[in-house]
């Protein structure tokens, strides 16, 4: 019901490929949490698109955009905003719909 009605109302829904697990180290000092956020980001990424879960609450996961892009790049990645007309489904549903 739930996603018939984001359906009807033209909602879109992203979810994502890569969880960066940014949340998990807030008890840790910051250089090392975004180092293991980098990381777990980069050994996530062996699909020709992703899309990564970070929030941008956390100090570690600001620190490790920089690091992220670098290391993206080096993978052959090219990075984008995301283009509402050129939107793909993405969802835990795998509900082509949205």
């Amino acid at each position: 019901a739930l996603r018939n009605k984001v359906v009807e109302n033209g909602l879109k829904v992203w979810d994502w490929t890569i969880d960066s697990l940014d949340w998990k180290y807030n008890k840790m000092q910051v250089d090392a949490a975004s180092a293991k956020i980098v990381e777990n980001v980069l050994h996530g990424a062996t699909n020709p698109t992703e899309v990564i879960l970070m929030h941008d609450i956390h100090p570690q996961s600001v620190k490790a955009v920089p690091g992220i892009i670098k290391g993206l790049k080096e993978k052959g990645y090219e990075l984008e905003a995301y283009n509402e007309n050129e939107h793909f489904p993405l969802n835990f549903w795998h509900d082509n719909r949205m």
